[in-house]
């Protein structure tokens, strides 16, 4: 075969193969428990966290650490809970350097946390309560972590009979939560996610919405409502925003419930519109976006003729089944659920394992870590060079 004709099949190998491909880390579980873990969030380190039963069934939050960045094979650490918790806690977002918010059980009832490494990265760390705003029946709980130290999350809010869920922000550091305020004084309000510039997404009472700093970082500012889709029914939420002020949620459409992308008109403005993602065809009419990476590449869930399944979705692929993209080491998978995706392409979630097919072994729900397998031009082109570097050592 000459060269030119190496070069031409290999050029059709590239597009055959232009489909992505994700290999599927099975993330484990905590020790003593029931064989479960849900993972939530990574970072671009890829350490992943989330939560997994323990002894007496509750759940534990977790950090999962590659061996190596961005490995596909790594280790997961049991972050307790709380000083005179009740053995229960949840990770639900990580940061660039490691540090890990959710929420815990604690002397004084369910509470914010945030979790810092002794380095950066690292696995062996403190975890500190955040406090709640002032009412009373304190709870909070952290949603999201931004590489400056902001949390924002939710907290209960007010007096009885008048009192309801508030966003905050907060500081790793410690210190007063700050009430990011409501639309709304008779509807609960929560915050989501925030990007490096600390602008935050949530919902408040039925209405996605923004908020936005008088300065980058800062604890003062707007609160503004996203509005709906197109056809919708002013019902819309928004759970996370990148470092572009790009949005994932979902809202009400003629067609049904839809993950959905808000895009401001210009980078980190504040109006800006919805596009739908879609959902899968046989299913209910019915889909979530839930996070959104720095290229605008959005993960979620839609219902599929058989159940939930775990999404990707550009503007330029459209919406994909995840459960379609994986190599052979996703046999024996059904992906329902992907939570997070980082500037790598990797995604997190959670999905059913069963180790033995059809064997007697039941399918055990597990968090899962999804890793891009090399592109197929990169492999096409070491491919060329090394049978070229072959024909000219023959000649």
């Amino acid at each position: 075969m000459s060269a030119r004709q190496v070069c031409a099949f290999l050029a059709c190998a590239s597009v055959a193969w232009a489909t992505p491909l994700y290999m599927v880390t099975d993330l484990g579980d905590l020790p003593g428990g029931t064989n479960w873990s849900q993972a939530t969030s990574l970072n671009e380190y890829g350490q992943v966290v989330g939560y997994s039963k323990v002894d007496g069934g509750n759940d534990h939050a977790f950090l999962w650490t590659p061996n190596v960045p961005n490995g596909t094979t790594g280790t997961m650490i049991d972050l307790g809970d709380l000083p005179g918790g009740q053995n229960s806690s949840q990770a639900m977002g990580i940061n660039n350097l490691g540090q890990i918010t959710g929420v815990s059980s604690s002397q004084d009832g369910r509470r914010a946390f945030v979790w810092t490494p002794q380095v950066p990265n690292g696995t062996v760390g403190t975890m500190t309560a955040l406090g709640t705003l002032p009412g009373t029946s304190p709870t909070s709980s952290g949603a999201a972590i931004n590489d400056a130290g902001q949390v924002v999350g939710s907290s209960y809010c007010g007096a009885y009979p008048d009192q309801h869920y508030r966003p905050f922000l907060a500081h790793a550091s410690g210190g007063e939560l700050t009430n990011l305020g409501t639309l709304s004084d008779i509807h609960d309000s929560h915050a989501y996610a925030i990007n490096s510039s600390g602008q935050i997404v949530g919902l408040c009472g039925s209405m996605a919405t923004l908020w936005m700093p008088n300065t980058p970082n800062g604890f003062e500012g707007q609160l503004i409502p996203l509005g709906d889709l197109p056809g919708g029914s002013e019902s819309s939420t928004a759970v996370a925003i990148n470092d572009r002020g790009q949005v994932a949620g979902s809202g009400h459409t003629s067609g049904g419930w839809r993950g959905a992308v808000w895009t401001p008109h210009e980078p980190n403005g504040t109006t800006g519109s919805w596009v739908s993602i879609g959902d899968l065809p046989g299913g209910e009419a019915h889909s979530n976006a839930l996070d959104i990476n720095n290229l605008g590449q959005v993960v979620g869930v839609s219902k599929a003729a058989d159940g939930d399944r775990a999404v990707f979705w550009s503007i330029t692929e459209g919406l994909l089944d995840l459960n379609t993209l994986l190599d052979a080491s996703g046999e024996g998978w059904i992906l329902t659920k992907a939570f997070a995706i980082n500037d790598r392409g990797q995604i997190v979630g959670y999905g059913m394992f069963d180790p033995d097919g059809a064997g007697p072994l039941p399918a055990v729900g597990r968090g899962f870590l999804l890793t891009p397998v090399p592109e197929p031009s990169t492999i096409g082109f070491l491919a060329v060079g090394l049978i070229l570097l072959g024909i000219r050592r023959r000649r």
